[in-house]
């Protein structure tokens, strides 16, 4: 009744002025209630985000110049998500495969407690020791603890035959996962054990696709490995270091045995060069064949959104600079923020390096600045750790610009 809804919107706001005969207006749209008012109904009934901002429309609380911006936005939110699809087909038929995919789909998501809840409370497909331990393996590599996630993994794959075709190329994966997030860990501190981890993980993530070849959380991971593997290589290059190997750096030996000397190698060597391309095409490769399946709904939108923008700036990487230009622009037109701009900041660098053309410098710079308009705190980080990296010769060569751009930022 209008007595019982008002007495349950006083519990919240005491203070509230509404009587019955006055509700009776608002029902009747004789009457437009304030936003507070609003906000407490809301309240009251429980609505959702999308629900309230249809009450907002419907009682003409959002200014005309906001309306369809607002429409738009609940049409969106109202939208399935790839996430919304997973948690459906887990709810429905809740199987290994889908209870697997649905955690994957999490971490990719950054919604690690939310996996790690599902993990721990969802019933147990079987009492083995594999799904034990596969499971154990799984909550230990979202919790960072991943020298202990593959000690687990390899326990479990040890004892998975091979008819399981889906746990065997799961476990594999999630071995090379464990073993890039130890890269990318590393990178800062110690580029050799890094670059010998990517090189681990790659070796997992291929077997794993040996298995399955449409694999697409797999595929994921193999596009973003072979890129750092890369990227990991070009940073020798463009900081003028030898590679020097250790004997325990066995992978990484696998990779250059034919041309090591005395356990080092020149960083003028074509060797790493070619292999840096050969690890950049695989790259592109890979996020086309990402991209080209798409619709089939299975990776997260942030996953497929990232996919899209290395996509693109491989094709740089790869001096492929027509081609990278046109796929960044149309990234822009449709989602223009700051992540699109910074990727035209290296776009530009990597051209000047290419040509020597002082005008890519200033286009470098400028693309900079709208970046960093959209997000100068976020950026502001990235710019700084990217000094010695992808940024390295627009820090040398435009110093005092970046100095500028950056006191102004943080200043603000």
């Amino acid at each position: 009744t209008q007595k019982s809804f008002i007495s349950a919107m006083m519990t919240t706001d005491p203070e509230i002025n509404c009587s019955e005969s006055y509700m009776s207006l608002i029902e009747s749209g004789v009457k437009s209630p304030s936003v507070h008012l609003l906000d407490l109904i809301s309240l009251t009934l429980k609505l959702s985000p999308q629900e309230k901002g249809e009450l907002l429309l419907i009682y003409k609380r959002v200014p005309n110049d906001f309306e369809f911006a607002v429409r738009s936005n609940l049409k969106e939110s109202l939208k399935l998500t790839n996430l919304d699809i997973s948690k459906e087909k887990y709810k429905k038929d809740p199987n290994k495969q889908n209870f697997n995919n649905l955690v994957r789909i999490l971490v990719l998501e950054d919604k690690k407690d939310e996996a790690l809840d599902l993990l721990k409370s969802a019933n147990h497909y079987s009492s083995n020791f594999i799904d034990l331990q596969d499971r154990t393996a799984k909550v230990a590599g979202i919790t960072g603890n991943y020298d202990f996630a593959i000690q687990a993994f390899s326990l479990a794959l040890e004892g998975c035959s091979d008819e399981f075709i889906f746990t065997k190329a799961d476990i594999l994966m999630n071995i090379g996962i464990c073993y890039f997030s130890k890269g990318l860990k590393e990178q800062n501190d110690n580029t050799i054990n890094s670059l010998e981890n990517l090189l681990k993980s790659k070796l997992y993530l291929e077997k794993s696709l040996f298995i399955m070849p449409d694999y697409i959380y797999c595929l994921d991971e193999y596009a973003r490995c072979t890129y750092h593997i890369a990227d990991a290589l070009q940073f020798f290059i463009k900081n003028e270091i030898d590679l020097k190997v250790k004997p325990e750096n066995e992978n990484l030996t696998n990779l250059l045995k034919a041309f090591l000397k005395s356990g080092k190698i020149s960083y003028k060597s074509e060797i790493i060069k070619n292999k840096i391309n050969e690890c950049f095409k695989l790259a592109l490769s890979t996020y086309r064949s990402i991209i080209s399946h798409s619709e089939r709904g299975d990776l997260p939108e942030k996953a497929l959104k990232e996919a899209l923008y290395f996509h693109a700036y491989t094709h740089c990487k790869l001096k492929q600079f027509d081609e990278a230009l046109f796929l960044i622009n149309s990234i822009n037109i449709l989602e223009p923020n700051w992540l699109t701009h910074f990727i035209k900041v290296g776009y530009y660098v990597l051209r000047y390096e290419d040509k020597k053309n002082e005008p890519f410098l200033q286009e470098a710079l400028n693309n900079l600045s709208i970046a960093l308009d959209y997000e100068p705190e976020t950026l502001i980080e990235v710019i700084k750790s990217e000094k010695n990296k992808e940024l390295k010769t627009l820090w040398q060569l435009k110093l005092s610009e970046i100095n500028q751009l950056l006191e102004k930022y943080q200043h603000e």
